[in-house]
């Protein structure tokens, strides 16, 4: 399921926005620096102090044509699963958008940092 509200700079009343909110624990930020309707991305991978650049596909690229940014956290009990929060532009309008990540995604994205860091993230989902 994804979970997603449009949200327009400035006319926003967060208190508005209907999601539940569960304890959560932030991990890494990634970029997804695209040019208009490539291919492929400049991925860029922030966790742990440590930054992991590499070029890759737009597959988890929330926006369809041009950079996005992602914080990705997972949820502290209830089941554990990750989840992103992020910021796009798409047809000139700033968005915010709750997604769900799937084991896929977190493999890809963090194929360049040590493998047992990856399998321990994955433990428990």
């Amino acid at each position: 399921m994804t979970i997603r509200k449009d949200l327009v700079s400035g006319d926003v009343d967060f208190d508005d926005v209907d999601i539940e909110i569960f304890p959560s624990q932030q991990f890494a930020t990634v970029v997804f620096h695209r040019s208009e309707d490539e291919e492929q991305a400049l991925i860029t991978v922030i966790h742990n102090g440590l930054v992991s650049q590499f070029k890759g596909s737009n597959k988890y690229n929330p926006s369809t044509r041009r950079i996005s940014t992602c914080v990705y956290a997972k949820e502290e009990g209830y089941g554990g699963k990750y989840f992103k929060i992020c910021t796009l532009q798409r047809t000139g309008t700033t968005r915010v958008e709750a997604r769900n990540v799937e084991r896929a995604e977190l493999y890809e994205l963090f194929k360049n940092i040590d493998q047992s860091e990856i399998y321990e993230m994955l433990e428990h989902t």
